[in-house]
């Protein structure tokens, strides 16, 4: 074992890349990055207890590009590595609007996830240097970006792609090639700038290192301290994100306004951003997020903000992220099912039932007198619905919601039970002031649970 090869299983080893490997897929293209990332695993197979598989994927971009998955596969064949291979038609299959290169990427670990799965395999490696890290940390500046941004491309992710070649320099895996007698092939994209990334390697970086030769160096040590930082965030972010009522199949979440005077900013930012991505799977801008900082704060000029198809909605103690297709007052799926007495109905998010009772069960709110039910529904609320909250008054459906903080993304898909034009009961609210079942002896009781 050389001393390069040393450095890699020292890096491998201090960030435990392969802990409960169960397989590791070699995303291998055939330049001379993942060549030297082929050859390293396949030189120390006996090393490591894991099965090994390489994969190339063909874009069908490049005239070369078929030889160079021929030669993959000739070398795996060769070694007894298993190999598997897609062939695709990117340039007429990428949808318009969307880049090429993201197009490609993105059906490249389409690819090696199925392979995954297919062969129960744990781990992906690809094979990321040191110089594509510092690349991408200079984009995510140019672009705009957050400490995230800064940590550049992770070692390790939690679905299993690990970089096993991010603390070695290309050069490094060229003269490894080189040495060791590995063929590798040179993309001919490479050098043209058509894509941001070539436009960073080949005119920004050299017009830096003018000013600074280790520019390079300089990108992955900021980098590497801001993976600290941001590693440390987003472990408080993720404790206090457990606490968070998020309810991605009702697409509804709700942060209490308390946890924003409690928690740093740096914190509280990354749990807004964290509890959005989970609701919504999409990321929120920095301007998004202080949008929603100021909901908190109190200084927005109004009560909600739109983040693309949802609303984050300051109520009286939190706000909460909601789906734009339940907002109030536009409930599209009005709902109305006949009552039945003792059978569980399903009522779109939960299940209601009216269940008999008789004393000396114990009355609650939710309690109505037992009368004939055959012209009573369970439906969801109209515009303009009175509910007898009181003996000698009345109050519309819409401010008692609001007044019993019920929360916003639910009002329109819960139950009131009417009986001709009546409203007996309505969730959050019981029965109503002139139906409570207190001096009854025999008597419903309405119950509606959410599912979880």
């Amino acid at each position: 074992m050389n001393a390069f090869e040393k450095k890699i299983f020292s890096f491998c080893n201090k960030y435990n890349l392969f802990k409960n490997c169960k397989g590791l897929i070699l995303a291998v293209s055939g330049g001379p990055d993942s060549m030297a990332l082929l050859g390293f695993f396949e030189k120390n197979r006996d090393s490591f207890s894991f099965p090994l598989l390489c994969a190339t994927v063909d874009h069908s971009i490049r005239r070369e590009s078929e030889e160079e998955a021929a030669y993959v596969e000739k070398f795996c064949s060769k070694r007894g590595i298993p190999f598997e291979k897609l062939v695709v038609d990117i340039p007429s299959l990428c949808p318009k609007g969307v880049s090429t290169e993201t197009f490609s990427r993105n059906v490249r670990y389409d690819f090696f996830f199925s392979l995954k799965e297919k062969y129960g395999f744990s781990h992906i490696a690809t094979a990321h240097t040191s110089d594509d890290n510092a690349e991408t940390v200079l984009m995510n500046i140019i672009r705009g970006c957050s400490v995230s941004g800064l940590a550049g491309i992770p070692v390790s992710r939690s679905d299993g792609v690990v970089r096993p070649l991010l603390c070695c320099e290309k050069s490094e895996l060229i003269n490894y090639c080189v040495d060791e007698k590995i063929q590798y092939f040179i993309d001919s994209t490479n050098a043209e700038n058509i894509y941001r990334r070539n436009v960073v390697r080949n005119v920004i970086i050299p017009v830096l290192e003018k000013e600074n030769p280790s520019i390079r160096g300089a990108l992955n040590r900021l980098s590497v301290s801001a993976g600290i930082d941001d590693a440390f965030i987003d472990s408080f972010a993720e404790e206090i994100a457990k606490g968070i009522n998020i309810n991605e199949r009702r697409k509804f979440a709700s942060i209490p306004i308390s946890l924003w005077k409690e928690n740093n900013k740096a914190v509280f930012s990354r749990l807004i951003r964290k509890v959005f991505s989970r609701l919504s799977g999409k990321e929120l801008s920095f301007s998004m997020t202080e949008d929603v900082l100021s909901l908190f704060d109190n200084k927005f000029t109004s009560n909600k903000v739109q983040l693309f198809d949802f609303y984050a909605l300051r109520t009286y103690s939190s706000v909460d992220f909601i789906k734009i297709d339940v907002e109030e007052g536009k409930n599209n799926e009005f709902l109305q099912i006949k009552a039945k007495i003792n059978t569980e109905i399903p009522f779109f998010d939960g299940i209601i039932k009216i269940v008999e009772r008789k004393s000396p069960h114990k009355k609650n709110r939710d309690c109505i007198p037992k009368i004939n039910m055959d012209d009573a529904v369970f439906r969801t609320r109209k515009s303009g619905d009175v509910f007898k909250n009181t003996k000698s008054g009345r109050k519309l459906i819409r401010r008692l919601f609001i007044d019993k903080k019920i929360p916003f993304g639910i009002r329109d898909k819960v139950p009131l039970l009417e009986k001709n034009g009546e409203i007996l009961w309505a969730f959050g609210l019981g029965a109503a002031a002139d139906r409570r079942a207190d001096d009854c002896d025999e008597f419903y009781e309405v119950i509606f649970k959410l599912k979880n």
